[in-house]
């Protein structure tokens, strides 16, 4: 997997967020294939990227006056220059909003004024993220893993658009045979690991902890791609000390 991007439908563009450290490799990869198109690429590091979610998140967009596209689908505010990308975090409905940062700071404070709105950081978005079992791009995997590896398959595989980078070895493991790792969530009785430590099953290496956040409705939480011979039973321990118990995701009471 290069990045885990998301595509938006504008006017007279396609517009593709990403991890900004994954940017200057795709741009190259995807320059590679503009050579009879008549296509540019242009980075615009002047928009910001916000995000609005929550099982009320819809009637907030809608009591302002909002489009609220459906799964997979954008629109495009033409007057703020906002684009606006249905993109659920797991269970909890989610749109993200592309502009610049003062259009997008104007769109807030009509939001909280019609309420039920209320202004979240990147940590409360971080343990929502854990909560609902979304792995992140450059953190939870990254180019060594496959699709299958990571709990996105469902949402960024196809098995019927025809063909694409990659196609052959994707649709070889889906067909013919599965993975070896898996995402997998991970409870800490003990408290917060530190960042990367290693699990440890039956004495050998299962994995590393990729994301952990102290949750307040589950406590301390985290994510790891673990070997699937975890699944079999027996303990997994955190190298150094303490252990790691497996959890089903997303994460429940």
């Amino acid at each position: 997997m290069l990045a885990d991007a998301l595509l938006a439908d504008l006017p007279e563009a396609l517009q593709l967020a990403l991890p900004a450290a994954r940017a200057a490799a795709i741009r190259s990869h995807l320059a590679r294939y503009l050579l009879a198109d008549r296509v540019e690429l242009v980075e615009r590091p002047e928009l910001a990227v916000w995000e609005i979610a929550g099982p009320r998140a819809g009637e907030a967009l809608a009591a302002v006056g909002l489009p609220v596209p459906e799964a997979g689908r954008s629109a495009w505010l033409p007057e703020e220059e906002i684009a606006l990308v249905r993109h659920d975090l797991g269970r909890l409905p989610a749109w993200e909003l592309r502009a610049r940062p003062e259009a997008l700071a104007a769109l807030a404070e009509r939001l909280l004024a019609a309420g039920p709105t209320r202004l979240a950081g990147a940590a409360a978005r971080e343990i929502a993220r854990v909560e609902e079992g979304v792995p992140a791009c450059g953190r939870d995997f990254g180019e060594e893993h496959f699709p299958q590896e990571t709990g996105l398959e469902a949402a960024a595989v196809s098995y019927t658009k025809g063909c694409y980078l990659g196609q052959e070895v994707v649709a070889r493991i889906h067909y013919r045979g599965g993975v070896q790792r898996g995402l997998r969530g991970l409870r800490f009785p003990g408290g917060l690991p530190a960042p990367g430590a290693e699990l440890l099953h039956d004495g050998r290496e299962a994995g590393r902890v990729t994301s952990a956040v102290l949750s307040p409705r589950h406590g301390a939480i985290g994510l790891a791609i673990l070997h699937r011979r975890v699944d079999e039973g027996g303990a997994l321990a955190l190298a150094g000390g303490g252990e790691a118990l497996l959890a089903p995701l997303p994460f429940a009471d």
